[in-house]
Parts: structure tokens; C-alpha cells; sequence
């Protein structure tokens, strides 16, 4: 399902990118053979990267993308590359799903710590 991101100005196009991401809620995954929750952890990292805030455009560009997250991530026929580190002393694992949408070179981030719950960590279009 798709939901359009209108809004004039900053606070608008955010508030409506939240109410579109709370939405989604948690999709199926064939790839990874389980569900991707769409946390609060998401959305703060679509803002912020650590403790600082994006450029307010960056932030846009990446609301926008948002009703295709659930696309990309509930998809069979996607490029999926996977990468995993520590973090905190825990066991940390990355997603990254890749595909072409529109002419535009996709990239949605999942994060699993530990044994948790896998949740959508980013969304961005790739650079060319």
C-alpha cells in the first residue's frame, strides 16, 4: 500500500511521514523468512545518524521513500546483502535490500541486535 507524502514545510511532511511509517506497522519478509517491525528506531534514524540531525533535506528525501519500504522488504525478487559487527557487546546484524523503483537505485537497511526482533533501520536512495 502506498501513501503519499504531501505537506508544505518541514514539521507538515514530517508529521505525515510518521503517521505513513506507523502505518506499516511490520511487513513480511520471503527473504529473511520473518517479519520486519517498524520501530521507533527507525524513524529516529531516518532523522538522526548517532546524535546528530540529518540536513532537514536528506530527512525529506528518505520521508518520501517510506511507502516503498514496505514494497522492497515484503519483495522475492530483490538484491539482498548481508553484514554483521558488534555493538554494545552484542551480536549485531545489517540488511541491506536493494532494488529499482521508478528509475531509482533503493536501499532499505534492516538491524537485528542479538536474537531481537528484526526492524527497519533506514531507507535512501543509492547515488549513481
Amino acid at each position: 500500500m502506498e501513501y503519499p507524502i504531501r505537506g508544505d514545510g518541514y514539521e507538515k511532511t514530517k508529521k505525515e511521514a510518521r503517521e505513513v511509517y506507523d502505518k506499516i506497522g511490520r511487513v513480511w519478509s520471503p527473504a529473511l523468512n520473518d517479519y520486519v517491525l517498524f520501530s521507533n528506531v527507525g524513524f529516529w534514524h531516518l532523522i538522526r545518524k548517532g546524535n546528530k540531525h540529518r540536513p532537514r533535506v536528506h530527512q525529506i528525501k528518505r520521508f518520501a521513500l517510506i511507502p516503498r519500504a514496505g514494497k522492497i522488504i515484503s519483495s522475492s525478487s530483490i538484491q539482498i546483502s548481508k553484514r554483521e559487527g558488534m555493538k554494545n557487546g552484542r551480536r549485531v546484524y545489517f540488511w541491506a535490500f536493494r532494488a529499482t523503483v521508478d528509475r531509482k537505485n533503493i536501499r532499505v537497511i534492516i538491524q537485528q541486535i542479538g536474537n531481537g526482533h528484526k526492524h527497519f533501520l533506514s531507507i535512501f536512495e543509492e547515488e549513481k
